[in-house]
């Protein structure tokens, strides 16, 4: 998310956790209707 309203869909590298960290895999992700609010309740640099 760049900012309120903009969310973009971008291709990146893998990443690579440091030693003694450890990478999750997401399978699956989802949003709640309440969630519609907070794009304007954040600020993002």
């Amino acid at each position: 998310m760049y900012k309120a309203f903009d969310l973009r869909l971008e291709k990146v590298e893998d990443p690579r956790p440091s030693e003694g960290w450890a990478l999750i895999k997401t399978v699956a992700v989802g949003i709640c209707g309440t969630d519609k609010g907070f794009p304007e309740a954040i600020t993002c640099n």
